[in-house]
């Protein structure tokens, strides 16, 4: 609990570092406010404003979280709210509602209700780049029919532990069921 307080802190420094040093931007394709301070993009511009190059006083940020800590729920969350931030939540399926270090699917209602964004992070968090193709199936489209069955349309993936962005196999699987 002490490292996931230390984390918070850390984050709250650098979100006020990013206030102060001047006006930003936050995709709405991540984030779903549009009446976040110096906010924008859309998600049918966000590409081109980047591509075209922006002022030297814009910035654009992206916050994630992953893993469905309960702690990002009751420690990153004010902080966002505090700030006008919104972030990408990307949840693991079975892990919600697994136990009290979890979040709940109520937790995970509240936040997109916050108008947080909720995307898949796969079923079990297993590393992609290991396991069979009916496995990556797995992993990837029952994830993709648990949050429908919950009512989340995820349209956004995170690859656990940053593993199989680079595995064409895997790259082909998530494009064909994620979006």
């Amino acid at each position: 609990m002490r490292f996931s307080k230390l984390c918070v802190i850390v984050i709250e420094i650098a979100f006020v570092l990013i206030v102060l040093s001047g006006p930003f931007s936050i995709p709405t394709a991540l984030s779903t406010s549009s009446s976040l301070p110096g906010s924008t993009n859309n998600r049918n511009n966000i590409a081109s404003n980047i591509g075209a190059g922006t002022s030297s006083n814009d910035k654009v940020i992206i916050i994630n979280f992953d893993d469905s800590y309960k702690t990002q729920l009751l420690y990153a969350k004010p902080i966002l709210d505090r700030y006008g931030f919104k972030a990408t939540f990307f949840e693991v399926c079975s892990w919600i509602d697994k136990n009290s270090e979890r979040q709940s699917w109520q937790d995970v209602a509240a936040l997109r209700q916050d108008g947080m964004n909720i995307e898949s992070h796969t079923m079990t968090h297993t590393h992609l780049n290991s396991i069979s193709s009916s496995r990556l199936y797995y992993e990837l489209g029952f994830a993709k029919q648990c949050f429908a069955n919950h009512g989340f349309d995820t349209t956004i993936f995170g690859y656990p532990d940053n593993l199989g962005s680079d595995n064409k196999t895997v790259v082909n699987v998530v494009a064909n069921i994620i979006i």
